[in-house]
């Protein structure tokens, strides 16, 4: 049995995107099973514990610098569209998960 082990923060949109992408490559897979272990990282430790408006996180300050490090020639704004239209085509709407789905990656992975 192949093992996968991902260190993922529940919050963060690439890890989503990619949770999804992962799931959906494990789907095609012929070869011999696979068992996929999640494990919680926190990316950042200062978000708040209670979930927030979408469009309120987005304006603050951090999530600039953040995204910015995703695409450093592109705008905080390409890079909320960019991460916007990966989802989309992954099948993915917007989250309000803050740490709460942290917690419940600790104790269930």
């Amino acid at each position: 049995m192949r093992h996968i082990e991902v260190w993922a923060d529940v919050v963060c949109a690439w890890a989503y995107i990619g949770k999804r992408r992962l799931a959906l490559a494990l789907e095609e897979w012929d070869g011999e099973p696979v068992e996929v272990v999640w494990r919680p990282f926190r990316i950042d430790p200062m978000a708040p514990a209670r979930a927030e408006p979408l469009e309120d996180a987005l304006r603050d300050p951090v999530v600039d610098t953040t995204l910015q490090g995703c695409a450093p020639e592109a705008t905080t704004a390409e890079n909320q569209a960019r991460v916007s239209e990966i989802a989309a085509a992954e099948g993915l709407g917007r989250t309000g998960a803050r740490r709460g789905g942290l917690r419940v990656t600790t104790r269930t992975g």
